[in-house]
């Protein structure tokens, strides 16, 4: 599954940019109607987050427009293994994650006080083009989002919202100019700063790349259209009530 956020600060040593990301907000639902809980599963929800730590930081180095810029996870299935194949560079590593809570902007567009998830990740400076494209993202008006990928291994529906409720980072993607976050207005790099080596969505759209936990992509389609199609007749069923006088 990705979720998206975007990186709010950034720092440039001599031979590594460091980014500090507000990865996204718990507890309310992003623009793919999926919600990371926190409030009574803070234990696990801190667990969760340590597994971002030493996760790699991965991008797409394209040219938009001319200008130096970012694609988004690549990624599409094989037709033949039915697996997940990611066309991105690994450029960093995720090298610290926390929560805290901070007020944000809902999807919604509800200011709230919310538990927001939080990294800083080093981008290496062997890949210039790249850096070249962070630098100039995080300068415009739209600043430069990331979107992490994670595998989930247990999910429940809660009035139509889908609520990971076992899950672990896998990576963090860099999106480009052309990517939606889905955490949008939210989830932003935050500061850049630069130190030396002795002392960074279309919402991008629910993928099944749970597969590799041993969940066969077609039969969890299979379930969430039985559920939608539970959920409808439901509603139907409702509709057709005539209240009485």
């Amino acid at each position: 599954i990705f979720m998206s956020s975007t990186v709010t600060e950034i720092a440039e040593p001599e031979t590594y940019l460091q980014l500090t990301s507000r990865m996204c907000y718990y507890d309310e639902c992003n623009l793919n109607d999926v919600i990371l809980p926190y409030e009574g599963h803070e234990e696990q929800a801190n667990i969760a987050a340590q597994t971002l730590v030493n996760m790699p930081v991965q991008a797409k180095y394209k040219k938009i427009d001319g200008k130096d810029d970012l694609g988004s996870h690549e990624c599409k299935k094989n037709e033949d293994t039915g697996e997940i194949e990611f066309f991105t560079d690994s450029v960093g590593v995720n090298t610290k994650a926390w929560i805290e809570s901070c007020e944000v902007t809902t999807v919604k567009g509800e200011k709230k006080v919310l538990p927001c998830l939080f990294s800083e990740k080093r981008i290496w400076k062997r890949y210039p083009n790249t850096v070249n494209a962070i630098k100039r993202l995080f300068e415009t008006n739209g600043g430069i989002n990331s979107s992490w990928e994670i595998a989930t291994s247990e999910y429940e529906y809660r009035k139509g919202k889908k609520v990971l409720t076992n899950y672990e980072f896998l990576s963090d993607c860099l999106l480009g100019s052309n990517v939606v976050a889905a955490y949008q207005g939210t989830s932003k790099v935050i500061s850049l700063s630069e130190f030396n080596e002795q002392e960074l969505l279309v919402a991008e759209a629910l993928s099944q790349d749970i597969a590799s936990n041993g969940i066969d992509i077609k039969n969890q389609e299979k379930e969430e259209n039985e559920l939608k199609n539970k959920e409808k007749e439901t509603s139907e069923v409702k509709t057709d009530v005539t209240p009485e006088n």
